[in-house]
């Protein structure tokens, strides 16, 4: 993880964190006692930046996967409102940060973001740490739409990943 840390710290992205799964998966698979990824390994790179292109996104992310060999998934957090919109068929309002966006996120323990650049570490995890670190799988209260939870729940295989899980 630190050396995907510094690859994102080299784009110097505005409000950028590594988050979402990559953080839960990497912690849940270690506690679990995983030495391999039991599962998808994306790397969701994040930022908030209403200047740039929505193009930019799918250049850093084929970009960041062919220079290091992991999939990467870069997500301008100022443009989630439109692509929601356009994937499930609800409006949702525009995020002003990352910390806002992340206390957006389907369940409670995905709702983290990790960085470290020259300024030293930073953690948000708008939602609290209390979910992730007691391994439980928790639908967000401020998420309108259980059928997507529903889904992301089975889609990921959380009981079959993470026995040790509490699926609430």
């Amino acid at each position: 993880m630190l050396a995907w840390l510094a690859q994102a710290a080299r784009l110097d992205l505005p409000d950028w964190y590594l988050a979402a799964g990559c953080i839960r998966n990497q912690l849940w698979d270690h506690w679990h006692g995983y030495t391999t990824p039991s599962g998808e390994q994306d790397i969701d790179l994040i930022y908030h930046d209403p200047q740039a292109s929505p193009e930019q996104d799918q250049v850093l992310s084929k970009t960041l996967s062919t220079q290091t060999g992991n999939q990467w998934e870069v997500v301008n957090q100022a443009y989630v409102h439109r692509w929601y919109r356009d994937q499930h068929g609800q409006p949702i309002a525009a995020h002003n940060s990352c910390i806002e966006a992340m206390a957006s996120w389907p369940e409670t323990a995905t709702c983290i973001g990790l960085r470290f650049d020259l300024h030293g570490w930073a953690v948000a995890s708008p939602l609290g740490l209390d979910d992730l670190f007691g391994m439980i799988w928790r639908r967000n209260p401020g998420f309108s739409d259980l059928a997507t939870y529903q889904h992301r729940q089975i889609t990921k295989q959380v009981a079959r990943r993470w026995p040790k899980v509490r699926i609430i």
